[in-house]
C-alpha cells in the first residue's frame, strides 16, 4: 500500500511540477489606487477561481495533462481519486487518464520511442535504466529541494 501511495503523490508532483516548469513567469501588476466605493456592487457572475502558483510558476491557462501508470482497476481508481483531488486546486488544467493495465514496460518504451508518452507516467528501477541516460525524463531534483 505505501508504494501505491508513493507513487500516487510522485504522480502528482510530478505533474505539478511539469506543469509549474512549463509555465512563463508571473510578472507584477501594479494596482491603481481608487477611493473606497460607499457600497459594493452585487456580483452578476461568480469570481474566476484563483490560480494556485509554486513560488513564481504558475499553470498556463487551458494546460492539459497525460498521466498513465499501471495495476488494475483498485490502483486507477486510487490515481483517479488523486487527479479528482489535483483538480479542486487546479480546475482549469485538464488531465487526462491513459492506465496502461499489460504490457506496461513495452507500451510506455514505445511511446517514449514514438514520441508519444504520456507526460507523467510511473518509472520503475527497469524504466530508469531505459530512460535516465537518454535525457527523456525530467530531472525533478531542483523541484523537489524547494
Amino acid at each position: 500500500m505505501k508504494n501505491k501511495w508513493f507513487s500516487v503523490i510522485s504522480i502528482l508532483v510530478a505533474a505539478i511540477l511539469l506543469i509549474t516548469a512549463c509555465a512563463p513567469a508571473a510578472t507584477p501588476t501594479t494596482i491603481p489606487t481608487k477611493p473606497a466605493p460607499t457600497k459594493m456592487p452585487e456580483p452578476t457572475t461568480p469570481p474566476p477561481p484563483t490560480v494556485e502558483c509554486m513560488g513564481d510558476l504558475c499553470p498556463e491557462e487551458g494546460a492539459e495533462l497525460t498521466v498513465s501508470g499501471w495495476g488494475g482497476e483498485s490502483e486507477q481508481n486510487i490515481v483517479r481519486d488523486s487527479i479528482t483531488r489535483f483538480n479542486e486546486h487546479w480546475p482549469d488544467i485538464k488531465v487526462n487518464f491513459e492506465p496502461i493495465p499489460a504490457d506496461y514496460q513495452t507500451k510506455l518504451k514505445a511511446a517514449m520511442a514514438a514520441g508519444a508518452a504520456p507526460d507523467v507516467f510511473y518509472v520503475d528501477s527497469d524504466l530508469m535504466t531505459a530512460f535516465g541516460r537518454t535525457g527523456q525524463l525530467l530531472p525533478l531534483d531542483d523541484y523537489m529541494a524547494q
